[in-house]
């Protein structure tokens, strides 16, 4: 292992780029072949988006086996027409991803709630099997010290954990309906993942799943998804390393070869969405506004459609396939 480690140092050198002022930024992507036909506004908006940022959405237009350079034609405004694309993609998203997650809150909640009581969470019984043996007792008790030091820290200043603390004995350790509006979504995905699997199987049916590890490998995904959104991440073409579980339904064969692919986490997004639609009657409008988005994409290749196929996994057909009928 050391000698390994050694020989990837000797591999690796130094960092020695200069920064670079906006006109100089706009100068070197000329030199590379970038087609840019007003300076100033180039030059606004690098200064609005910083030119790292930027690099993310051009690299797929360079040849990085010829320094960089770009392909003939590509210019300043299509990278930008698709970094705002991208931006548009990013906030649908987060809205559903936010529809979702206050769904989950309020379903894990409830469940735990009416089976084990309010305090259900803390009871090691909770999550032990009929032999009273734990299937990931120090992940409960690792996750526990994390939920009580979020109510410490994280909602110290909020009205559930203020009115509980003014009002009764027990703070930090609330109530799973106040916890669950404290905890970040991450905590909330391992909170379910630690339940037993009979009842991971019974929350999994609010959301039109027959079992517990798929929703679980969902939640997962949707953290990530939400992550990337709040942190302004590029995510029209992501490939993300996690793929989801998908249902044994014939309906999600065509995801099982594009499981990183914004394909498939976008169609379960759309698929969630109606779950909550159909079990609460909230109503979004979300699949209307995303095919809207997806038939406003930028045009960047002679052939379009193969071009957005292969970057996102959407097969051409995509509006026609019964999961995106809703």
């Amino acid at each position: 292992m050391g000698t390994l480690a050694l020989s990837e140092n000797q591999s690796l050198k130094k960092y020695q780029k200069p920064a670079l002022s906006y006109c100089e930024q706009v100068d070197l992507m000329r030199r590379r072949g970038l087609k840019i036909d007003n300076e100033e506004r180039a030059r606004q908006f690098l200064s609005y988006a910083n030119y790292y940022r930027f690099s993310g959405y051009a690299f797929i237009f360079q040849d990085k086996t010829d320094g960089d350079l770009f392909f003939d034609g590509v210019s300043f405004e299509q990278i930008r027409a698709l970094y705002n694309f991208d931006r548009a993609l990013r906030l649908l998203v987060a809205e559903g991803v936010s529809t979702i997650e206050i769904y989950a809150r309020t379903q894990i909640a409830h469940y735990i709630a009416t089976k084990y009581g309010p305090f259900g969470h803390l009871q090691a019984s909770t999550f032990q099997n009929a032999n009273k043996q734990f299937i990931k007792e120090s992940e409960w008790r690792k996750w526990l010290k994390k939920a009580q030091d979020s109510v410490r820290y994280d909602g110290v200043c909020t009205a559930p954990s203020q009115h509980f603390k003014k009002n009764y004995l027990g703070w930090p350790d609330l109530p799973i309906w106040f916890l669950t509006e404290i905890l970040n979504f991450g905590s909330l995905h391992v909170l379910f993942s630690l339940l037993l699997p009979a009842d991971q199987k019974k929350i999994a049916r609010q959301f039109n799943l027959n079992n517990g590890s798929t929703l679980s490998s969902w939640l997962r995904l949707l953290c990530i998804v939400r992550n990337i959104c709040a942190h302004y991440g590029r995510l029209w073409n992501r490939n993300l390393r996690t793929a989801p579980e998908f249902p044994q339904d014939k309906r999600w064969n065509a995801l099982r070869s594009k499981a990183g692919k914004p394909f498939a986490f976008l169609t379960i997004i759309n698929y969630l969405l109606a779950c909550v639609g159909e079990k609460t009657s909230v109503e979004s409008s979300w699949n209307a506004r995303f095919a809207e988005l997806w038939s406003a994409r930028p045009m960047l290749a002679e052939n379009n459609d193969a071009f957005f196929s292969e970057q996102t996994g959407f097969p051409a057909n995509w509006a026609n396939l019964e999961l995106w009928k809703n």
